[in-house]
C-alpha cells in the first residue's frame, strides 16, 4: 500500500507543473486575466500587467496547438476567423463568480481575436462584470479586436482598453502600461 501511494505522489507530483500553466493562479484578486498568446507577445504583457497589479491569471489553451511555423498558423488563423471557426480548448472555463473585472487579453489575428478567445467569451456570462480589452499587434492597432470582444461579452459594461504593438520585450511599454492601470485603479 505504502508503495502504490507513493507512486500516486510522484506521478502526481510530476503531473502539477504542467496542470499549474493551465490552471487559474488565484491570489484573491477581484480581478482576473484571461489570455491567449501563440508567439509569447500577449504572455509577455499579461506578464507586466500581473507584476505591476494584483490579478489572477488564466491562460486559455486551444486542444490542438497552432503550428509553431509563423506562415502556417498565419493561414490557419485566417482560414478560421473567416470561418468563424471556434477551436475545442483544453482549458476549462473559468468561474468568474468571484470577479468583478475581467481583462481579455488576445492577439489581433485578421482584425478580430485570436479564435481561442473567442470560444472562451461564448461560453462565459458577464452580466455585471467590467471588461477590459488587452490587444497586442504586430502592426495592425485595435481594429475590430475591441468591438468583436463587445459583441461576445453581453452584459459587461467595458473600460479603456489597453492596445500595443508587440515584441516579446514587453518591459519597453512599461510606463504606458503604468500609466493605463493607475488610471483604472488596477
Amino acid at each position: 500500500m505504502n508503495r502504490f501511494l507513493s507512486l500516486f505522489v510522484l506521478a502526481c507530483s510530476m503531473l502539477l507543473p504542467n496542470m499549474r500553466s493551465q490552471a487559474q493562479e488565484n491570489t484573491g484578486s477581484r480581478t482576473l486575466i484571461v489570455y491567449y498568446s501563440w508567439g509569447g507577445n500577449t504572455r509577455s504583457l499579461v506578464q507586466q500587467i500581473q507584476s505591476l497589479c494584483k490579478v489572477d491569471v488564466l491562460e486559455v489553451l486551444p486542444e490542438q496547438s497552432y503550428p509553431t511555423d509563423y506562415k502556417q498558423c498565419v493561414d490557419q488563423a485566417k482560414e478560421e476567423i473567416r470561418n468563424n471557426y471556434r477551436p475545442a480548448l483544453s482549458t476549462p472555463l473559468p468561474n468568474l463568480q468571484n470577479y468583478d473585472v475581467i481583462l481579455v487579453a488576445s492577439p489581433n489575428w485578421w482584425g478580430t481575436i485570436a479564435p481561442p478567445m473567442a470560444t472562451l467569451l461564448e461560453g462565459l456570462k458577464f452580466d455585471g462584470k467590467v471588461v477590459i480589452p488587452v490587444i497586442t499587434h504586430g502592426g495592425g492597432g485595435i481594429q475590430q479586436c475591441e468591438i468583436d470582444i463587445k459583441k461576445l461579452c453581453p452584459g459587461a459594461s467595458f473600460r479603456e482598453a489597453l492596445c500595443l504593438r508587440g515584441s516579446q520585450n514587453m518591459g519597453k511599454h512599461i510606463k504606458k502600461i503604468e500609466r493605463w492601470a493607475k488610471e483604472l485603479g488596477l
